[in-house]
């Protein structure tokens, strides 16, 4: 693992998360989009 495909995931993660913050979604299905989403 280099750290620099660490940043560029790290960095996708986190666009994908304020993405999702400014339609209203969950923040953390973004962040953890391995695992299936679940209703609050």
């Amino acid at each position: 693992m280099t750290t620099g495909d660490d940043d560029r995931f790290l960095r996708a993660a986190i666009d994908l998360a304020r993405e999702n913050v400014a339609c209203g979604g969950r923040p953390f299905g973004a962040i953890l989009h391995l695992s299936p989403p679940r209703p609050l």
